[in-house]
């Protein structure tokens, strides 16, 4: 386990750069070109129809107090984000105290709630085959949720979310679901590819913070 941890986060470092404004391209892990290929093939037929479908079956998002409505949920997300970056303890905090008009009942997302805003990658959306949720542990099974190609997504820039959100989405967004095994980690988001990785709680990073209903 710690082996597995240490090469994730060497990927981490190797591939992200921190800060709000700045890109966190992973790299590419340069694995073995014949049984990539093969599986590639098999992938991409998958995922392409598991795509479609998808894009069909989700409702837009309409304005709601504060940001944008997702219908699909039943939650309301801020919009914009803060450009401001928070530790994770601190992000908490500012959502906590997120006042828009009448609407103060503001938190950070759970993984599950971040992953609902997915569009446009079956792997890392909520019924996908990523195993992510609240409380999960870190594990091989991890490994599921590298989402998808870069920029690639339905909204601005590429991003693999709807198009009526605003941000940076080369950013990690922070969720308030620890990582049960890994002390002072927590599940973050990326919406450039649609990842789900671990990360420091002492680190500063972006949030996105949500609200039941519209």
């Amino acid at each position: 386990m710690k082996a597995m941890r240490g090469y994730v986060l060497f990927l981490l470092v190797a591939g992200f750069s921190i800060g709000c404004d700045d890109d966190v391209r992973p790299d590419d892990d340069g694995g073995p070109d014949s049984d990539s290929d093969t599986d590639s093939d098999t992938d991409t037929d998958t995922d392409s129809d598991t795509d479609s479908d998808t894009d069909t079956d989700y409702l837009p998002m309409t304005d709601c107090e504060g940001g944008k409505y997702d219908p699909n949920s039943n939650l309301c997300w801020e919009n914009p984000y803060s450009s401001l970056q928070y530790t994770w303890s601190d992000a908490i905090a500012y959502c906590e105290d997120l006042v828009v008009g009448e609407s103060d009942n503001w938190r950070m997302p759970t993984v599950t709630e971040l992953r609902s805003l997915v569009r446009g990658c079956p792997v890392t959306e909520v019924d996908g085959s990523c195993p992510i949720s609240e409380d999960s542990p870190f594990s091989d099974n991890t490994d599921e949720c590298d989402g998808c190609e870069e920029h690639m997504g339905p909204g601005n820039g590429g991003c693999y979310w709807d198009e009526g959100l605003i941000g940076d989405c080369d950013v990690r967004l922070w969720s308030s679901s620890e990582v049960t095994d890994v002390i002072e980690d927590v599940w973050v988001f990326a919406f450039g590819w649609a990842i789900i990785v671990t990360w420091s709680q002492g680190q500063d990073e972006c949030v996105r913070c949500v609200r039941d209903g519209q």
